[in-house]
C-alpha cells in the first residue's frame, strides 16, 4: 500500500473509532456540545493516543497490569 493509503485508512478508522465510542455515550453533552470544541475534542484525543499510548505498545508486549494502568492515564 501507499502512503496516501495507509494515511486514508488510519483516518477512516479514527472516524469509525470516534463514531462508535462517543456518539451515544453522552460525551458531548455539556463540555463539547459545539461542533468546533468536539473536534478539537476529537483532535486531541487522537494526539494523545497515537503519541502517548501507541508507543508503549509497540515497544514492547503490555502486560495486563499495565494494560490497565494505561487505560487509566
Amino acid at each position: 500500500m501507499t502512503h496516501t493509503q495507509i494515511a486514508f485508512l488510519k483516518s477512516e478508522l479514527w472516524i469509525l473509532a470516534f463514531g462508535g465510542a462517543l456518539q451515544r455515550s453522552g460525551v458531548y453533552l455539556n463540555a463539547y456540545a459545539e461542533e468546533k470544541e468536539r473536534n478539537t475534542f476529537r483532535t486531541n484525543m487522537r494526539k494523545f493516543i497515537e503519541q502517548q499510548i501507541i508507543p508503549q505498545y509497540k515497544k514492547d508486549i503490555v502486560k495486563d497490569a499495565n494494560h490497565l494502568k494505561i487505560l487509566m492515564q
